[in-house]
């Protein structure tokens, strides 16, 4: 990037992160003593094992419940599913923060995170679509099958 940039965001770093949390450090080094190598080979392959099942469970009820309501990309890592809504009556915000509250399904705005080049400033895209991200993270697979069916209700209203 350009020097003049470079140097500004190492001056910040400097004065917002001077050092990581001591009482952080001290648990994750006790942590990582009392498992050993094993004991956090054993952990991440359980942790990533739980991820992969979870992300499963959310592109199956995708799939299933909202069609061709939405495209998605079936995530490689991480927790999270993007979908594209498709001719989305509503806007980002009107979709999040009325529709999705009012029906107990938890989502975030793409343009919170992402904005594509094309799209508009409420959040749509230049054909009508609206973008969300919806975490797998937590939610159980019938959580994640009722969620998916009351976004199909709001989104189809």
């Amino acid at each position: 990037g350009p020097a003049l940039l470079i140097e500004r965001l190492c001056l910040t770093t400097q004065a917002t992160a001077l050092h990581a949390s001591g009482p952080a450090q001290a648990m994750a080094a006790a942590l990582l003593r009392h498992w050993g190598r094993d004991g956090w080979r054993a952990h991440v392959d359980k942790a990533r094992k739980g991820y992969r099942e979870r992300r499963e469970w959310m592109v199956k009820a995708v799939k299933e419940e909202l069609g061709d309501l939405v495209e998605y990309t079936v995530p490689a890592a991480g927790m999270f599913v993007w979908l594209r809504v498709k001719n989305c009556p509503y806007t980002a915000q009107e979709l999040i923060n009325k529709k999705a509250v009012d029906n107990k399904v938890l989502l975030l705005p793409g343009e919170s995170f992402h904005t594509p080049a094309n799209m508009n400033a409420d959040g749509k895209d230049s054909m009508g679509g609206v973008y969300v991200r919806a975490a797998f993270s937590v939610a159980s697979e019938e959580q994640m099958r009722e969620a998916t069916k009351r976004f199909r209700a709001m989104i189809t209203q």
